[in-house]
C-alpha cells in the first residue's frame, strides 16, 4: 500500500493534466507522444489545448528521465 500511495502522488499532476481538457484528449495525446497511436478525435471530442499540450510533453519527457 505504501508503495502504491507513493507512486499515485508521484503521477498525480500527470492524471490531472489528462484529464484536463476532457477525455480521451489527453490520453490520445500522451499516446502520440509515445508513438503509440494517433490523437484524431471525432466530433463532439476535440484534441488538448496547446497549453495542456505542452504541460503533458514536459510531464512525460520527466517520466521518461525517470525509467531511463
Amino acid at each position: 500500500m505504501d508503495l502504491a500511495r507513493e507512486k499515485h502522488y508521484e503521477l498525480i499532476e500527470v492524471i490531472q493534466q489528462l484529464f484536463a481538457d476532457g477525455n480521451p484528449g489527453g490520453v490520445k495525446h500522451v499516446l502520440k507522444l509515445l508513438n503509440i497511436c494517433d490523437d484524431n478525435l471525432r466530433l463532439p471530442l476535440v484534441p488538448v489545448s496547446k497549453d495542456v499540450a505542452d504541460k503533458l510533453y514536459a510531464l512525460t519527457a520527466k517520466i521518461g528521465e525517470k525509467v531511463v
